[in-house]
């Protein structure tokens, strides 16, 4: 009678035999899910942020403030960056300077600081890459655009300038700043 209801429980797959019975046939699909898993989360271990740089407009061979771009070792272990650089279309108008050593240990980050000088009028574009023996190489768009011509200064209009004459001494408040006239004691 046990032996039948020993059948029974195999049949339900309730027996431990029965359990690695069915995971044997799965070990092999298993174990090829669990490696293509684990290299995918080493290929997405590197961080990089923002996304993308856009510097805006600038003056033709005036640079930009430096724009910071973090990168991020996500992996369990160091990750070997072999260089910066700045490819693509127009790299002389986008210099990388980084204060990354050459292993980054597991969860730590370094900042790559990018500056914007436009080298002609008009748009431009580049490609920051960063090398690795983590991932292939990770690419950030870098863009901005070059002018011409002297930046007119924004015109601001004084809140609360006023003036005030009278009998005796003469005041002329422009915004904070105050001028006394003579006859003042």
């Amino acid at each position: 009678m046990s032996s039948r209801r020993y059948q029974t429980r195999t049949a339900g797959c309730c027996c431990p035999a029965a359990l690695v019975a069915r995971w044997g046939r799965l070990l092999p699909g298993l174990l090829l899910l669990l490696a293509l898993a684990a290299r995918a989360r080493a290929q997405s271990g590197v961080a990089i942020s923002p996304a993308r740089v856009d510097f805006g407009s600038r003056m033709v061979n005036g640079p930009s403030a430096d724009r910071q771009v973090q990168i991020q070792n996500l992996t369990p272990g160091p990750v070997l960056i072999s260089s910066v650089q700045s490819t693509g279309a127009d790299p002389q108008d986008f210099i990388p300077r980084t204060d990354c050593a050459r292993t980054l240990a597991p969860g730590m980050a370094c900042t790559v600081d990018v500056i914007f000088t436009p080298t002609q009028p008009g748009p431009r574009s580049a490609v920051l890459q960063v090398f690795t023996d983590a991932v292939p190489p990770i690419l950030l768009s870098l863009r901005g655009i070059g002018t011409t011509g002297s930046p007119r200064p924004p015109f601001t209009r004084p809140s609360n300038a006023g003036v005030t004459a009278g009998a005796g001494p003469t005041t002329a408040t422009v915004g904070i700043a105050t001028a006394t006239g003579p006859g003042d004691r």
